[in-house]
């Protein structure tokens, strides 16, 4: 039997490009709903920038063609609604202090209950090389304010940030950046599960064939090549 798509409510704020819904596969959703459920009772929200990837999409450099976003497993917060101006936007992003190229998200909420803490806001800039080509530069700024962890959060339900891609930490293209990127491991096995494996949970074995990169992705297994 295979799994469904299942739409999920979320929400679109004024002045920030994004999605009123998401669409994950049917046991992503039902783990989402219950994080959704917990984060809007702290006074937090969740943006869009989608969820489900249809397999007629092409990867590129910032689209790997082993995402999750396949796969149904993965969500993408909007683009916009963070690491822009850390004292007005709805996510505030940090520096990870144990990896270099991951982040911590904080969920921005008027909550009186929600303790307020001190945050160093990492927010983008576009500067110049030296040879004047157009780069991504990194600055950071300090605000104290009620926040939720949404990382911490999210990870009690399942759901797992990413690292940002190399080309993005030296100067790269902001699509690079991946804070807003979050997928649900459950049930995944290190070196046991496979990428294709896990598409047929939601696809027919002659949809997924029809992937245009199934014969290269098909046999990666979940922490050997496929994160």
């Amino acid at each position: 039997k295979k799994l469904t798509w299942v739409k999920c409510p979320v929400d679109k704020l004024d002045g920030i490009p994004g999605y009123g819904v998401l669409t994950l596969r049917s046991d992503t959703a039902s783990a989402f709903k219950k994080f959704y459920a917990e984060l809007k009772k702290m006074g937090g929200v969740v943006t869009s920038s989608g969820g489900r990837r249809r397999l007629s999409q092409k990867s590129s450099a910032s689209r790997s063609k082993k995402s999750m976003h396949y796969t149904g497993r993965a969500f993408d917060l909007a683009l916009y609604s963070g690491m822009q101006n850390p004292e007005k936007d709805p996510f505030i992003i940090t520096r990870d202090e144990n990896n270099s190229r991951k982040w911590k998200v904080w969920c921005r909420t008027a909550n009186p209950f929600v303790a307020q803490v001190h945050l160093n806001g990492v927010y983008v800039k576009r500067g110049k090389t030296k040879s004047g080509k157009t780069r991504t530069e990194l600055h950071t700024k300090s605000v104290v304010c009620r926040a939720i962890d949404f990382t911490g959060l999210a990870e009690k339900y399942g759901f797992y940030p990413i690292s940002a891609r190399r080309s993005f930490m030296s100067g790269g293209k902001y699509a690079g950046a991946e804070w807003w990127h979050f997928q649900w491991e459950d049930g995944l096995v290190q070196g046991k599960t496979s990428f294709g494996e896990d598409l047929l949970k939601i696809y027919a074995k002659a949809e997924a064939q029809k992937f245009q990169y199934w014969d290269e992705v098909k046999n990666i297994k979940f922490g050997e090549g496929w994160a």
